[in-house]
């Protein structure tokens, strides 16, 4: 498995969400993304940390 390809998806994918997030109106939604952009960030601490 490619780690480095995998962080930098992570990396990312985690930059466009919290470029978005802040123009988003709907709360549900906002809360989604909120969740997502957490579970990203353990994701890479993890990586980071046992990669």
């Amino acid at each position: 498995m490619d780690l480095d390809l995998i962080q930098d998806a992570l990396e990312s994918s985690l930059s466009l969400l919290n470029d978005e997030f802040e123009s988003i109106e709907l709360d549900e939604l906002k809360k989604e993304y909120l969740l997502t952009i957490q579970k990203i960030e353990t994701a890479l601490t993890s990586l980071k940390e046992n990669g």
